[in-house]
């Protein structure tokens, strides 16, 4: 392992030594509104309060791009690291992953974002992310938004904003690090056993047939955020086909393996907000209702997934000491209407329930060096065929475990990390069945993790 880890040593010193002194993290943002990146990031993606009131504003303060076309619109990012699993070996001598302890490119990004003019602004995310074998490159994160202001007689800042949203991904609109798509961990190895061994849909998680929310949906919303205090959001996703595939290019959108989402799928979002000193909380609740077809078809029956969210947030930020805390709570309900044994066969019963948690905090001083410990959770309803064919001894989900993170940031646009994951629980318990058809521990799983992060 020591060479490994030299190795991606030698990469971060290359890339410090090529980096320019004089650039700014989110290069496109911050080129736009003349701040560096801590002023609007904790460290990427978790948002400062000024970070959430760029965001809520449709990415419009600073120069307009078209009046200032040197402030390039476009930035990228990499990340390359090294993974060591405890155990890489299944039971029948294959391998969790055969690039284990290779030092390799995770994932690279290009974005296009800023300022169009006062009122409209967007963030557009394209990656290429490796697979295990090889990489693949479709669209990301995006979100693009028009919004409007309105100051209070006498006032100087806007006591109301409200605009619409465009984007893909079920919470990536979000301005809080509480909420599923930009929730900690912010980084995760390409090459080890991340994460729950199913999650819920609007958490990320998979049908019964291994399909996923996230490559599939184009969402349509308003929004309004009062006094700095109350935020409201009502979305609508559908299938991002024909016309809208263009929010999921390079994801294969006319699959006939991908379920569609049946008509318009509700998402909604409740936040209280508040803000003293160098202190903000936020505490809230969001939810989604899915109805799902097994392909293209549009007709017959669905399943539907309905999930209800609570979520909070603490944050100290100063110059010299940051705390941050985040944890979430999400229950899922699900109707098999389809995938039931009434219809598919993927599953026992004709319904189900999961439950997933988290919670992690975090310091950092001086921006610069940062410690993180997180906890999840999630257990779920017994099902013999979707947990039981998977690996589980007793039918069940649970999974269980803890993360350890320390980060190092010598410039804003580069951080240097390494986590390590281990579990407790993982499909059921502390033992399940393997791909190979052997007994693996949870504890099998854990991994340790150094990843290099820059962006230009």
């Amino acid at each position: 392992m020591s060479r490994r880890i030299f190795a991606l040593a030698a990469i971060a010193g290359l890339a410090s030594v090529l980096a320019a002194p004089a650039a700014q993290a989110i290069p496109a943002f911050a080129r736009q509104t003349g701040q560096n990146c801590n002023a609007c990031h904790v460290s990427f993606p978790e948002l400062t309060p000024y970070g959430r009131y760029f965001k809520l504003s449709g990415y419009t303060l600073g120069k307009p791009l078209l009046e200032y076309p040197e402030n390039l619109p476009l930035a990228v990012m990499a990340q390359f690291g090294v993974t060591d699993t405890r155990n890489n070996t299944y039971s029948d001598g294959s391998k969790v992953d055969p690039h284990n302890g290779e030092a390799r490119l995770q994932m690279a990004s290009v974005f296009l974002g800023g300022k169009v003019n006062d009122h409209l602004g967007g963030f557009v995310q394209w990656t290429a992310s490796y697979n295990g074998s090889g990489y693949d490159f479709g669209a990301d994160n995006t979100d693009i938004r028009l919004v409007n202001t309105r100051v209070a007689p006498g006032g100087q800042e806007p006591d109301l904003i409200y605009g619409l949203t465009v984007n893909n991904n079920p919470t990536s609109q979000d301005v809080w690090n509480s909420t599923p798509a930009w929730q900690f961990p912010y980084s995760t190895s390409a090459t080890a056993i991340t994460g729950f061994a199913n999650s819920s849909m609007i958490d990320g998680g998979t049908d019964p047939a291994g399909n996923d929310l996230h490559t599939g949906a184009v969402g349509f919303g308003g929004y309004v955020f009062w006094k700095q205090t109350i935020y409201a959001e009502l979305s609508l996703y559908r299938t991002d086909n024909g016309l809208f595939s263009v929010f999921d290019l390079g994801n294969d959108p006319d699959s006939t393996m991908r379920p569609y989402i049946k008509g318009y799928a509700p998402y909604w979002r409740l936040a209280y907000n508040k803000q003293w000193g160098p202190s903000s909380i936020e505490v809230g609740t969001f939810g989604m209702l899915t109805d799902r077809y097994a392909d293209g078809s549009d007709g017959g029956p669905t399943d539907r997934y309905k999930d209800i969210g609570l979520d909070a947030q603490y944050q100290y930020i100063t110059d010299v000491n940051t705390w941050t805390a985040q944890t979430s709570y999400i229950h899922e309900n699900q109707d098999w209407n389809l995938s039931g044994p009434a219809n598919l066969g993927l599953t026992s019963n004709p319904n189900g329930n999961l439950n997933t948690f988290r919670i992690k905090g975090s310091y950092w001083y001086r921006h610069k060096y940062g410690a993180t410990l997180g906890y999840f959770a999630s257990n779920g309803s017994e099902d013999a065929t979707l947990y039981g064919g998977a690996g589980s001894l007793n039918n069940k989900p649970d999974t269980s475990g803890y993360i350890l993170e320390a980060d190092y940031m010598p410039w804003d646009y580069v951080r240097v990390m390494l986590q390590y994951t281990a579990y407790n629980k993982y499909l059921g318990g502390s033992t399940y069945t393997d791909p190979g058809g052997g007994l693996r521990n949870a504890s099998d799983n854990n991994s340790v993790f150094l990843n290099l992060w820059v962006a230009y």
